[in-house]
């Protein structure tokens, strides 16, 4: 399995290393409404939260930060407050471009 995402890469290289991330209660907000709003990037977050699973934990058999499986709506849930802060940093940057993307386009 190749970890590894050019996006993921991207938004990853831009941290510095001594970087700190305080996400705020309107930053959850705005990454859940992206959630909800972009459904056809689903399986793209899942890969990035896989991804990040994978080089930054031990535990990578198992589902990614206590995610579960909905067999009725054929996808994982994930609890915001489950993920670490960086990963969601990475979540939120990953919505900055696709939006900026999607701007592009108009």
């Amino acid at each position: 399995m190749q970890n590894s995402l050019p996006v993921y890469d991207n938004i990853v290289n831009k941290i510095s290393s001594n970087q700190t991330f305080d996400i705020g209660i309107d930053d959850k907000k705005d990454l859940i409404r992206n959630l909800e709003e972009n459904i056809d990037t689903h399986e793209l977050i899942f890969v990035i939260i896989r991804i990040y699973q994978i080089k930054n934990s031990n535990n990578v058999s198992s589902l990614p930060y206590q995610s579960k499986y909905l067999k009725t709506k054929k996808g994982y849930k994930f609890d915001i407050d489950n993920l670490p802060s960086k990963l969601v940093y990475i979540l939120i940057e990953f919505y900055k471009l696709h939006n900026n993307s999607k701007n592009d386009k108009l």
